[in-house]
């Protein structure tokens, strides 16, 4: 191939790259939204054009659960939270950046098939500010230190004259994360929500999941509903498990748990997780899965 035919090519490939590139980040960015933002007693909320009766919603459902979901878990924000009302495309979410103080809610309502049909807005605003809450309750530092690493370095013995050290020959990198939570908890709580401030439920959706699982001998394991990286069955099961878990908890051991759960999270001495549930309960973690396993089990052979 010519020279010239090669520098040809190379240009066509950087100028589609430029292009893909530019047309992600406009789209990414949306610069033809004009952002507004309106602040209530203890939060800030940005909207754009064609949001604002979603954001005056957010705003006001906000402020009404902010005093049950605080006083669960005993812990208030220091500043103002930030939510931001996105509906850019057609999709539904919510997010909750918890060292950021930010909670994105999409206005478009979340409707499918793997569960059941609520109020969007109640629901995800009480999800995601139970997040915040929870988690942030759980933070061994602060929100401007989310890990760090404890490291050893070792040098050889041998060395130049113009040479301040040997050759590195050990490094040793362990990670000191501040928070440590698995997912069964964090969502659980999320969908468990607060008295007074409840608007989610295990619909018949959500309960022919958990059922079919017991039935066909397919429950997750512990292990398994501490994290996510499945199918989207699989990952459902984690939300829908750790909603029955953590109501299984409040049950046995009164709504009080929880906060009993997240400040022996927030303690150093309690590295895992399972040490802080099991301070908190006073029984191993293992055991509790597996009585909490044993009682669906019952009820679900009953029933069928």
């Amino acid at each position: 191939m010519a020279m010239n035919d090669l520098k040809k090519i190379l240009l066509i490939f950087l100028i589609l790259g430029a292009v893909g590139t530019q047309a992600q980040f406009i789209e990414y960015n949306h610069p033809e939204l004009r952002w507004q933002s309106f602040d209530t007693e203890h939060f800030t909320v940005h909207f754009h054009q064609g949001t604002r009766r979603t954001a005056l919603l957010v705003g006001k459902i906000a402020e009404e659960i902010y005093p049950h979901v605080t006083g669960l878990y005993n812990y208030r924000p220091k500043d103002k939270i930030h939510f931001i009302i996105k509906d850019t495309d057609d999709y539904s979410n919510g997010g909750a950046f918890f060292f950021d103080n930010k909670i994105e809610i999409w206005a478009s309502n979340l409707d499918y098939i793997m569960r059941g049909t609520k109020n969007w807005l109640r629901d995800v605003v009480t999800h995601e500010f139970t997040h915040m809450i929870s988690i942030q309750k759980m933070i061994k530092t602060n929100l401007l230190f989310p890990y760090g690493f404890f490291q050893v370095f070792g040098y050889e013995k041998e060395r130049r004259k113009d040479v301040v050290r040997g050759f590195p020959n050990v490094l040793v990198s362990y990670p000191l994360s501040s928070i440590n939570i698995p997912v069964w908890f964090a969502e659980g709580t999320a969908q468990h929500q607060a008295p007074g401030a409840r608007y989610d439920y295990r619909d018949p959706n959500r309960e022919m999941i958990i059922r079919d699982r017991i039935l066909h001998e397919q429950f997750l394991t512990y292990n398994s509903m501490t994290v996510f990286g499945k199918d989207s069955h699989g990952n459902e099961s984690n939300y829908n498990l750790g909603f029955s878990f953590v109501n299984y908890l409040t049950r046995r051991f009164g709504e009080g748990v929880l906060a009993k759960i997240t400040k022996n999270s927030s303690r150093w001495r309690y590295w895992t997780f399972e040490s802080a549930l099991k301070a908190a309960t006073g029984v191993p973690a293992d055991q509790l899965y597996k009585a909490w396993k044993d009682s669906l089990t019952a009820v679900y052979l009953q029933r069928t």
